[in-house]
């Protein structure tokens, strides 16, 4: 009961972070982060969840995999649905999950309409984001099961080591938190992770 549970209740939860190495600028800078909808409808074509983003009135929208559900291909016009409206609230930032690898071909079709709409897409790549003259950057890696079935030669230790950089406060999206290790072994500020 618990895990259906948990697998249909919308919930937000506040985490407050604070570290010497954010800059003052990025002081109250908010971060939503959604992840592993597996095609789940809260509301009438998310109405509910789009609703709890707007009046968290987020900075960026960090979605960190598995918006799709393998087993449930059909939906993906939920999907693009629910992206499209929240790019509306703000800048939104996407890295797949395993979820995706597994119907890679529907995904890349899902994925040119989410480009078109206005998404950050991140497969191993970085954005800065600027406010007040200083910056932070957002890195994004795609699940290794992306990398495997995508036909990648690139690997997630390959792309986090190519974005570490301790110049910059950096912000990590990705699906796996068992990859723990390697982010703390590339000196990643913080990473916000789903798939558990």
């Amino acid at each position: 009961m618990w895990t259906v549970w948990g697998n249909s209740a919308l919930m937000m939860e506040n985490v407050y972070i604070s570290a010497p190495e954010i800059p003052t600028e990025f002081a109250g800078f908010k971060i939503a982060q959604v992840s592993d909808l597996h095609n789940t409808e809260f509301g009438n074509d998310n109405s509910e969840l789009l609703s709890m983003l707007r009046n968290a009135a987020p900075d960026i929208i960090a979605v960190t995999g598995d918006i799709t559900d393998s087993a449930e291909r059909e939906d993906l016009e939920l999907v693009s649905s629910f992206v499209k409206q929240a790019v509306q609230i703000a800048p939104t930032y996407y890295v797949t999950g395993n979820h995706e690898a597994h119907i890679i071909d529907e995904f890349r079709l899902l994925e040119t309409e989410m480009k078109q709409a206005g998404v950050h897409i991140l497969h191993g790549e970085d954005e800065m984001i600027q406010r007040g003259g200083a910056a932070i950057r957002v890195i994004g890696i795609d699940d290794p099961d992306y990398y495997l079935l995508s036909g990648s030669d690139e690997t997630v230790e390959d792309s986090i080591s190519k974005l570490a950089s301790k110049d910059t406060f950096t912000v990590m999206l990705s699906h796996r938190p068992e990859l723990f290790e390697i982010y703390v072994e590339n000196d990643i500020d913080l990473v916000l992770t789903g798939h558990a």
